[in-house]
């Protein structure tokens, strides 16, 4: 018996009818959640104040300096610099720059996290 064979006959892997409707049900909830961030960075401009809120790291004040696809990531995506130096980078990934901003100031985020408002420049020195 060929592993094929041994598959179809005990309706495993991606021959179980309930394994291919789970694939469908994510495929459809992953164009669902990508319709929704296009919405969101449809919304946004390049420039404007935003608060990001991410889980269990306190929120940060920047400015929307990018907006759309990344290379080798799915979704959409927001370019922020921060305020303050709690990025990863400088505006660039995997070798292409998408924003300028100095290094460690500039991170990408998922558009849910991002809240669009007239948001102060944060300063320590006050």
């Amino acid at each position: 018996e060929t592993l094929k064979s041994f598959l179809k006959n005990n309706k495993l892997g991606k021959y179980n009818p309930e394994y291919l409707k789970q694939q469908e049900q994510e495929t459809l909830e992953k164009e669902q959640q990508e319709n929704i961030e296009k919405e969101q960075i449809d919304k946004m401009e390049i420039g404007q104040r935003c608060c990001i809120r991410l889980p269990n790291k306190p929120a940060q004040h920047g400015t929307v300096m990018y907006k759309g696809r990344l290379d080798d990531k799915s979704g959409y995506w927001v370019g922020v610099k921060y305020d303050e130096p709690y990025g990863k980078h400088n505006g660039t990934l995997n070798g292409k720059q998408y924003f300028e901003t100095p290094p460690m100031y500039g991170s990408f985020v998922t558009p849910s996290a991002v809240e669009i408002g007239d948001f102060p420049v944060l300063d320590d020195e006050l």
